[in-house]
Protein backbone atom coordinates (compact mmCIF):
# COMPACT_ATOMS: atom_id res chain seq x y z
CA UNK A 1 0.00 0.00 0.00
CA UNK A 2 3.18 2.37 0.88
CA UNK A 3 4.41 2.03 -2.74
CA UNK A 4 1.17 2.15 -4.26
CA UNK A 5 0.28 4.99 -2.69
CA UNK A 6 3.79 6.92 -3.66
CA UNK A 7 4.72 6.77 -0.02
CA UNK A 8 7.85 8.37 1.03
CA UNK A 9 9.51 10.77 4.47
CA UNK A 10 9.29 13.94 2.87
CA UNK A 11 7.61 16.78 5.09
CA UNK A 12 3.89 17.90 4.39
CA UNK A 13 1.86 20.48 6.81
CA UNK A 14 -1.29 20.01 9.42
CA UNK A 15 -2.37 21.54 12.03
CA UNK A 16 -2.18 19.95 15.38
CA UNK A 17 -4.47 20.41 18.54
CA UNK A 18 -2.70 23.56 19.94
CA UNK A 19 -3.60 24.81 16.16
CA UNK A 20 -0.05 25.08 15.21
CA UNK A 21 1.45 24.13 11.53
CA UNK A 22 2.73 21.62 11.85
CA UNK A 23 5.28 20.46 8.93
CA UNK A 24 6.88 17.10 9.37
CA UNK A 25 6.24 13.03 7.18
CA UNK A 26 3.08 12.49 9.11
CA UNK A 27 1.80 15.67 7.33
CA UNK A 28 2.25 14.18 3.73
CA UNK A 29 1.52 11.19 4.69
CA UNK A 30 -2.33 13.21 5.92
CA UNK A 31 -2.66 14.98 2.83
CA UNK A 32 -1.97 11.89 0.66
CA UNK A 33 -4.23 10.14 1.89
CA UNK A 34 -7.08 12.80 1.98
CA UNK A 35 -6.30 13.88 -1.20
CA UNK A 36 -6.77 10.00 -2.42
CA UNK A 37 -9.96 9.50 -0.18
CA UNK A 38 -8.40 6.80 1.19
CA UNK A 39 -10.46 5.94 4.78
CA UNK A 40 -8.15 6.09 7.49
CA UNK A 41 -8.80 6.05 11.66
CA UNK A 42 -6.44 8.05 14.08
CA UNK A 43 -4.42 4.84 15.90
CA UNK A 44 -4.73 5.33 20.18
CA UNK A 45 -2.32 5.84 21.84
CA UNK A 46 -2.34 2.50 23.81
CA UNK A 47 1.01 2.68 26.19
CA UNK A 48 1.03 0.99 29.87
CA UNK A 49 3.97 3.60 30.90
CA UNK A 50 4.12 7.16 29.48
CA UNK A 51 8.30 7.69 29.72
CA UNK A 52 6.99 10.74 27.18
CA UNK A 53 3.90 12.29 25.83
CA UNK A 54 4.82 11.75 22.05
CA UNK A 55 8.02 9.86 22.18
CA UNK A 56 8.55 6.35 22.22
CA UNK A 57 4.66 5.04 21.80
CA UNK A 58 3.02 2.18 21.23
CA UNK A 59 -0.33 2.43 18.92
CA UNK A 60 -3.82 -0.03 19.23
CA UNK A 61 -0.80 -2.53 20.78
CA UNK A 62 0.13 -3.18 17.19
CA UNK A 63 2.91 -0.17 16.21
CA UNK A 64 5.76 1.15 17.96
CA UNK A 65 6.61 4.80 17.06
CA UNK A 66 10.10 5.69 18.88
CA UNK A 67 9.26 9.58 17.34
CA UNK A 68 12.04 11.68 16.32
CA UNK A 69 14.41 9.00 14.55
CA UNK A 70 15.89 11.69 11.98
CA UNK A 71 16.17 14.81 13.65
CA UNK A 72 16.95 16.10 17.60
CA UNK A 73 14.75 14.55 20.27
CA UNK A 74 12.85 17.58 21.09
CA UNK A 75 9.20 17.86 19.90
CA UNK A 76 6.42 20.37 20.63
CA UNK A 77 5.46 19.08 23.77
CA UNK A 78 8.82 19.76 24.86
CA UNK A 79 8.64 22.95 23.32
CA UNK A 80 5.32 23.88 25.61
CA UNK A 81 7.12 22.43 28.78
CA UNK A 82 10.39 24.64 28.13
CA UNK A 83 8.54 27.49 26.91
CA UNK A 84 8.43 29.42 23.94
CA UNK A 85 11.34 31.54 22.76
CA UNK A 86 10.35 35.10 23.70
CA UNK A 87 10.34 37.70 20.69
CA UNK A 88 12.56 40.19 20.81
CA UNK A 89 11.04 43.75 22.74
CA UNK A 90 9.67 46.21 19.70
CA UNK A 91 12.76 49.15 21.55
CA UNK A 92 15.63 46.29 20.56
CA UNK A 93 15.77 45.88 16.70
CA UNK A 94 16.81 42.39 14.53
CA UNK A 95 19.83 44.17 13.65
CA UNK A 96 22.29 47.26 15.75
CA UNK A 97 22.74 50.38 14.13
CA UNK A 98 25.81 51.38 12.02
CA UNK A 99 26.67 53.75 14.64
CA UNK A 100 29.22 52.78 17.41
CA UNK A 101 27.41 54.23 20.21
CA UNK A 102 23.94 52.92 18.66
CA UNK A 103 25.95 49.15 18.79
CA UNK A 104 26.98 49.44 21.54
CA UNK A 105 23.21 50.29 23.20
CA UNK A 106 22.39 47.40 21.38
CA UNK A 107 24.40 45.05 22.36
CA UNK A 108 23.32 46.07 26.00
CA UNK A 109 20.04 45.56 25.69
CA UNK A 110 20.18 42.61 24.25
CA UNK A 111 22.66 40.97 26.79
CA UNK A 112 20.19 42.11 29.21
CA UNK A 113 17.12 40.75 27.34
CA UNK A 114 18.94 37.06 26.44
CA UNK A 115 19.36 37.14 30.15
CA UNK A 116 16.53 37.64 31.83
CA UNK A 117 14.62 36.18 28.90
CA UNK A 118 15.77 33.50 25.91
CA UNK A 119 18.55 32.09 28.89
CA UNK A 120 16.05 30.44 30.92
CA UNK A 121 14.04 28.79 27.80
CA UNK A 122 17.55 27.81 26.83
CA UNK A 123 18.31 26.36 29.41
CA UNK A 124 14.99 24.42 29.89
CA UNK A 125 15.62 22.95 26.43
CA UNK A 126 19.25 21.72 26.71
CA UNK A 127 17.73 19.70 29.67
CA UNK A 128 14.85 18.26 27.93
CA UNK A 129 17.04 17.36 24.64
CA UNK A 130 19.22 15.60 27.54
CA UNK A 131 16.63 13.56 29.55
CA UNK A 132 14.90 12.48 25.87
CA UNK A 133 18.04 11.36 24.59
CA UNK A 134 19.41 9.37 27.52
CA UNK A 135 15.57 8.07 27.40
CA UNK A 136 15.94 7.26 23.76
CA UNK A 137 19.19 5.51 24.31
CA UNK A 138 17.64 3.48 27.16
CA UNK A 139 14.99 2.70 25.28
CA UNK A 140 16.68 1.18 21.69
CA UNK A 141 19.18 -0.74 24.10
CA UNK A 142 15.63 -2.19 25.45
CA UNK A 143 15.13 -2.97 22.03
CA UNK A 144 17.87 -4.76 21.36
CA UNK A 145 18.16 -6.67 23.97
CA UNK A 146 14.20 -7.78 24.74
CA UNK A 147 12.19 -8.91 21.56
CA UNK A 148 9.47 -8.27 23.58
CA UNK A 149 9.75 -5.17 25.11
CA UNK A 150 7.35 -3.13 23.77
CA UNK A 151 5.33 -5.48 26.48
CA UNK A 152 6.85 -3.08 29.06
CA UNK A 153 5.69 0.14 26.90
Amino acid sequence: FWQELGGDWSRGSWTNDLDWRVDDPGGRLLAMLEGRQVEWYPLRRTNRVNLHPVLFGLYDDVVYHHGAGFRPVFDRVDRLRAGLVPELPPDLPPEPPPSFAGALRWKVKAKRWYRADKRPVARREQRLLRRNRELSDRVFASIREDDGFFLRV
